[in-house]
């Protein structure tokens, strides 16, 4: 962030005016509503079923700030609010609306609380964790899911060109959410199966594929089945290290001797320099109960499971391969 340490100051702590603008228009479907043309806020805001003279100031607001066009008619998408389009094929809607619920946003305002305690937001304000309150929301839950998969199409393609999947007869991924991961990954090793290992009623949302066999069950409760490949992506980082350690124990116990482990996370850099997991880190404090952790962090979890480390290979998309091999 440029410009004196005042306006440094001011715009950072002023910088949820604009997050909670893109929340609510994602939510209103404002991107949605505008198609392929321009419209006037009269026809925008009655197509959404809001008030007008509101969705003037946020959209006025979003257009200074690069979201959506101005035009002589009123308003209309640009490249980035096209990403708030449901049928945008990198679309962040789901994901916009996620961050934007009323559970995310009331665990950070007791980010206070968070500070002096090391207790969730969650935890303080809803007496559970994130994926617990999640299994009772289904409408949240439903969200979530479609989120994560906003998440996980920014991640495929990065990962399936660097990761050499052909080498692995059986591929397992495990917390794997609707196999999205692992039909992309099985397009690049046509002679490989697939194992999904996922909660029921998540699994039970995967599209049916003829190389993958889904099993349900818990990782912390669960035997997981045995392969020549675990992949985990951003499984561990939503697990401070004691539930990290006893997922990654879990796959070892499943893994023979030589079987490898890929975990396909962000690690963050080890000095000062900005990097986007520092601020997804402050969301694993406040509501999730995880952490964003070093290459080293990985590793040394990773060792302490019963995995050599092997090696990490960069994605283009910000995500890195860390692989170890059990012993």
């Amino acid at each position: 962030m440029e410009g004196s340490p005042q306006e440094v100051i001011l715009g950072a702590m002023t910088g949820h005016w604009l997050a909670r603008c893109i929340h609510v228009v994602a939510e209103a479907r404002i991107a949605d509503h505008l198609d392929d043309g321009s419209e006037t806020v009269e026809m925008l805001s009655a197509k959404a079923g809001v008030d007008a003279d509101a969705l003037d100031r946020i959209l006025r607001y979003l257009v200074s700030s690069g979201i959506f066009a101005a035009t002589p008619e009123g308003y209309a998408n640009n490249e980035a609010s096209d990403l708030l389009r449901s049928d945008d094929a990198g679309s962040m809607r789901a994901y916009a609306c996620m961050i934007g619920s009323s559970w995310q946003w009331q665990s950070f305002g007791a980010l206070s609380h968070t500070l002096a305690t090391g207790e969730t937001g969650m935890d303080h304000v809803f007496g559970r964790d994130s994926f617990a309150y999640l299994a009772d929301h289904p409408d949240d839950q439903a969200m979530f899911d479609a989120a994560m998969q906003n998440r996980a199409q920014r991640d495929l393609a990065g990962v399936v060109a660097v990761g050499d999947f052909s080498r692995f007869p059986v591929i397992a991924d495990i917390g794997g959410g609707n196999g999205s991961l692992l039909r992309a990954v099985l397009e690049v090793a046509p002679e490989s199966r697939g194992i999904l290992f996922e909660l029921a009623h998540v699994a039970a949302g995967a599209p049916a594929h003829p190389r993958i066999t889904s099993v349900s069950g818990s990782f912390f409760v669960d035997p997981l089945p045995s392969a020549d490949l675990y992949l985990l992506r951003r499984v561990i980082h939503d697990w401070g290290d004691e539930a990290a350690l006893r997922i990654l124990a879990a796959v070892r116990r499943a893994a023979t001797p030589g079987a490898q482990l890929m975990l396909i996370e962000a690690p963050l850099p080890e000095g000062p320099q900005p990097h986007p997991g520092k601020g997804l880190d402050i969301v694993m404090l406040a509501v999730v109960g995880g952490r964003e952790r070093t290459l080293a962090d990985y590793r040394s979890l990773m060792e302490a499971a019963g995995f050599r480390f092997v090696g990490v290979r960069e994605t283009r998309t910000g995500t890195a391969l860390i692989e170890g091999k059990a012993v």
